[in-house]
């Protein structure tokens, strides 16, 4: 990742740094076989999660009692969220947690489209420069830029507010579903028009990404219906 510095965001602390860092350096060291597109996307995501348990990712997910490194994971009956029979409501509410997600997904794809389209435009020579030179590609980078900053601001936002404690953030994560998503399919479009003909070759990574970001504006909520909860909620906190 060539840009690190939304780490030092206020919605950060020390330990988020760290661990970043860790995790980026594991990822690095332990997953260099996923550098292309898997044949078996099956197995390769099986390889994966028993990859993340033996490096002890997934310790995050089991409580200190018992081994793991969250501290205050409890499952207990005593902890039951709800009350009976609100199962399907109370389902509903995770839509709030499972966008912010795939906006967060969105992101990722968003940063290596950029980090792609940067490569590209400093080592592709035109007209005696490096295309990154051309006032029209720097003006494609600044956006691509500025979508992914946008992106990251709503989708910390989220997560942020809802870590402090928030019961619901239906506005929050539907702002940052919709915004991200759509901001990286224009994101990784100009990565493609960026890297010319070889964009839309099979093994290029922004091939893959243009095929793949699809989805992530559909699932989850299509962007159409992010807009009608995102206008629903201004309306009902303007009452």
């Amino acid at each position: 990742m060539s840009d690190r510095s939304f780490l030092n965001w206020p919605f950060f602390e020390d330990k988020h740094r760290t661990l970043a860092l860790e995790l980026e350096n594991w990822a690095k060291s332990e997953l260099t076989e996923y550098s292309s597109a898997p044949a078996n996307v099956d197995l390769a995501c099986q390889e994966l999660v028993l990859k993340l348990a033996d490096g002890g990712w997934l310790d995050y997910c089991v409580t200190n009692k018992y081994g793991g490194k969250n501290p205050n994971l409890d499952v207990r009956k005593s902890q039951q969220i709800g009350n009976g029979g609100e199962g399907f409501k109370m389902a509903m509410a995770t839509l709030d947690i499972f966008r912010s997600t795939v906006g967060a997904a969105a992101l990722g794809f968003a940063r290596h489209a950029l980090h792609e389209a940067l490569n590209r435009a400093k080592s592709r020579q035109m007209f005696g420069a490096p295309m990154s030179k051309l006032q029209l590609i720097q003006a494609k980078l600044g956006d691509m830029s500025l979508d992914i900053d946008a992106s990251a601001l709503l989708i910390y936002r989220a997560a942020w507010t809802k870590d402090k404690g928030a019961e619901r953030i239906t506005k929050e994560a539907a702002m940052s579903k919709l915004f991200a998503t759509e901001a990286a399919q224009r994101v990784i479009d100009e990565a493609v028009q960026i890297f010319g003909g070889s964009g839309v070759v099979s093994g290029f990574a922004v091939e893959q990404l243009y095929r793949e970001i699809r989805a992530l504006r559909i699932y989850e909520g299509a962007s159409e219906v992010q807009k009608l909860i995102i206008a629903a909620q201004t309306i009902k906190e303007n009452k």
